[in-house]
């Protein structure tokens, strides 16, 4: 994790959505010569922002309900052991799976601001 970032206070949806972008890119470009540039780009990103998830969640830095933090710190755990296996063993069904499970953690984060 860059020192170079602010620390996170709230566990944005958009930032969820550009490591999604990213993920895709990877995934949409599988065959392209620069495939693991883009893929190493996008699995450092998806990084960076679970491990920024998890130090808001654990520092306390976030508005959300217990119930969702705790739920959110699993996800965040899986989603870590995900980036793994798609740095160990790189597949297109793997680093969807990844895609997945970030986009809906972005559209989940948005209903749940709405309905607050």
């Amino acid at each position: 994790m860059s020192d170079a970032r602010p620390p996170l206070t709230v566990i944005d949806a958009e930032r969820l959505d550009g490591a999604v972008t990213l993920l895709l890119d990877a995934s949409r470009n599988w065959s392209s010569p620069d495939r693991e540039g883009r893929l190493a780009i996008a699995l450092q990103v998806s990084r960076e922002m679970w491990s920024d998830v998890q130090l808001a969640l654990s520092t306390r830095q976030t508005s959300l309900p217990l119930e969702v933090k705790n739920n959110l710190l699993i996800v965040s755990v899986y989603a870590q052991g995900k980036l793994i296996e798609c740095e160990q063993m790189p597949s297109r069904e793997r680093l969807a799976s990844l895609i997945f499970m970030t986009r809906n953690l972005a559209a989940s984060l948005r209903e749940w601001r709405a309905a607050a």
